[in-house]
């Protein structure tokens, strides 16, 4: 993963504690976003998620976990170790897996999912086109939403 060495803000790149601040506003005000994505994508129990710029990860712990497997990719390494927190029984059980990571760079192998939610993260792409290239070959078929 390249790291640039601009300064990003705390909502492209929630960092240290002002940025876990930030993340709690986040998911609070995103709360009906989720609810909206959440019934767009229905996810069914045989679901394979992706979530790419997961932040707290409160929208796979609340809308997600049903799914057989959920797994994320987040850009700001903090987040990574706060969305873990809020996902420890799924990733003890082995049914979610949070990485950090560039979207357009994805970690999986093709066709690992069955979904994909990128909710009010999109516009933080550095390179939308390469995300989407890039992801295209791990979505088993697109079921894709962005917000």
């Amino acid at each position: 993963m390249s790291e640039s060495k601009e300064k990003l803000s705390q909502a492209a790149k929630p960092t240290g504690f002002w940025g876990r601040i930030a993340a709690r506003f986040m998911a609070y005000g995103h709360r009906p976003v989720y609810k909206n994505m959440s019934t767009i994508l229905n996810l069914q129990p045989e679901d394979d998620l992706l979530e790419i710029g997961f932040g707290s990860g409160i929208f796979l712990k609340s809308y997600a976990s049903h799914a057989r497997s959920i797994a994320g990719l987040e850009y700001s390494e903090d987040m990574v170790k706060l969305a873990s927190r809020h996902n420890r029984k799924w990733i003890e059980e082995g049914t979610a897996e949070l990485r950090h990571g560039d979207a357009a760079q994805l970690p999986w192998e093709d066709e690992k999912f069955s979904a994909v939610a990128v909710i009010e993260t999109f516009y933080f792409f550095q390179n939308p086109p390469r995300v989407i290239e890039g992801g295209s070959s791990n979505i088993a078929s697109w079921r894709a939403v962005s917000h």
